[in-house]
């Protein structure tokens, strides 16, 4: 089946043009095929943030930050809870919840709630 043009589809509903119910099938498979398309994207970009959240709240902090008020971190000494010393990574500061809205603000500008 050989796609309609666009003028073809507008001229279809014309007395006599001959091609209403093709006009109609073929608008319909399109719309269908554009709206799996968007289902895909939609997914796609989903997976796409959820991995770039993951990898921000997982990033090794550089040896020279620099939290606020005065806060320090030797990576010498046991947490508060006894853990083994280790060199903090993300952030305290957001929720995994509130990093995908930075993330997205980032990429598409604010994000409305």
């Amino acid at each position: 089946m050989t796609p309609l043009t666009p003028e073809q589809i507008i001229n279809s509903g014309r007395h006599g043009s001959g091609l209403g119910n093709e006009a109609t099938k073929q608008v319909g498979e399109q719309l269908a095929q554009a709206y799996r398309e968007v289902d895909r994207l939609t997914k796609e970009l989903d997976r796409t943030l959820a991995n770039m959240v993951d990898r921000f709240l997982n990033w090794r902090l550089p040896h020279d930050f620099a939290p606020d008020c005065g806060i320090t971190f030797d990576g010498c000494k046991p947490d508060a809870l006894g853990y083994a010393p280790s060199w903090p990574v993300g952030t305290n500061l957001l929720t995994a919840d509130q990093a995908r809205a930075m993330i997205k603000y980032i990429i598409h500008g604010e994000v409305k709630k």
